[in-house]
């Protein structure tokens, strides 16, 4: 994770189209299980940063060498999840 603040994403992840017969898209992450995790558990430290120690967007960025609208962009992932998703992301009973 902190590779992830310090530097962004430096290599892609992998994914592969699944078909589902449906009509929908869906895609099956192969590779980068671990970037994807790390991702995700930055944005809730961002988070708890933002509404727990009363820090700016704008400072935050500053702190991870990233801009204000990283971060909103960051938050506005998370946030946009329900609670039930969020808290199976968090326990690992749903794949991020």
């Amino acid at each position: 994770m902190s590779s992830l603040c310090e530097h962004g994403q430096q290599q892609p992840v992998l994914v592969v189209r699944a078909g589902s017969g449906d009509g929908i898209e869906r895609y099956v992450l192969i590779d980068g299980y671990a970037r994807v995790a790390a991702l995700a558990e930055l944005a809730w430290l961002l988070r708890e940063l933002i509404e727990g120690h009363a820090i700016a967007q704008r400072d935050l960025g500053a702190m991870v060498g990233r801009s204000a609208s990283w971060v909103s962009r960051r938050l506005g992932l998370i946030e946009a999840l329900p609670e039930v998703v969020e808290q199976a992301l968090r326990a690992g009973r749903l794949p991020a």
